[in-house]
């Protein structure tokens, strides 16, 4: 739902599933909790996750946390801690724009690893980039990229959005 607000128009960029990240011991709880409110798990195998849907527009896929591993598991659990929570909820954390563009690499980087990054998460990407690039405090941000290793990984995904987007670099 974050990405939408950076298109020129919101309704260029539909909503494909929202993502839930888990522990694997908190499936069957949530997969209950998801039963009750009508959502039916689906068939369609997904590489990244479980899939439910309800309807034919509201899907969730879950994740499992434990497939992501080493620094970047313990850099992601820190991020959360120090993501301040929306007013009155607990569990729900609002990004700042910086650890937002961090996050969103390290999406990248998890959809490119499984094999699931296609041209709509490059998009989402580069209309945030466009949007908020001249905001975001780039030192902190090469700092917190370079000590997940993925600086490197963050240039190329740029490079690539340009050409594919904005014409040749």
């Amino acid at each position: 739902y974050i990405m939408r607000s950076y298109y020129p128009i919101k309704e260029m960029q539909m909503l494909s599933a929202i993502e839930i990240f888990i522990e694997e011991e908190q499936l069957e709880e949530i997969e209950f909790l998801l039963e009750r409110i009508g959502y039916e798990k689906s068939e369609e195998i997904v590489r990244i996750g479980h899939k439910y849907k309800k309807g034919s527009d509201s899907t969730i896929i879950l994740r499992n946390y434990a497939k992501i591993t080493g620094k970047k598991k313990k850099y992601k659990k820190k991020l959360l801690r120090k993501v301040p929570t929306v007013i009155g909820h607990s569990y729900i954390h609002q990004w700042d724009r910086n650890a937002f563009y961090v996050h969103l690499i390290q999406e990248l980087v998890d959809y490119y690893a499984e094999g699931e990054i296609n041209v709509r998460h490059v998009l989402d990407y580069w209309n945030y980039y466009k949007e908020v690039s001249d905001t975001l405090n780039w030192n902190y941000i090469e700092e917190e990229l370079n000590k997940l290793q993925l600086l490197k990984f963050a240039t190329y995904i740029r490079q690539l959005a340009h050409i594919w987007f904005d014409g040749q670099i």
